[in-house]
């Protein structure tokens, strides 16, 4: 549960039916997008992988979901890079960023 925990997704998982036992729909439920985003996180943060690629899989997060994904990624000892086209989720999470501007990128640090 330390994952789940680490993305605010402990309580919700243990609310569940069969709790960890639970089968989930096809499409997630009975989780929202910003669940089962979350969900998916905390199963790649279980393997602890030196190199985390987080590819649009944020984009559907609400406030709530920033901060406590923002909190697990902080803690994370690994390299974590995210694609995004929400700004706010790279606001909330990174401190160095490139941004992809007419096919060329650009780094910004210490923007957070």
């Amino acid at each position: 549960f330390s994952a789940l925990a680490k993305v605010g997704m402990d309580r919700a998982v243990a609310d569940l039916p069969d709790g960890l036992g639970t089968h989930l729909d096809p499409d997630g439920g009975p989780f929202d997008r910003d669940q089962q985003a979350r969900l998916a996180l905390a199963r790649a943060l279980l393997e602890d992988p030196p190199v985390l690629l987080i590819d649009h899989t944020l984009d559907s997060l609400c406030p709530e979901g920033v901060k406590a994904v923002a909190q697990a990624l902080d803690s994370h000892d690994g390299t974590v890079i995210i694609v995004t086209r929400t700004p706010h989720v790279a606001q909330a999470v990174g401190n160095r960023w490139l941004h992809l501007v007419d096919g060329k990128l650009e780094l910004l640090e210490g923007v957070s």
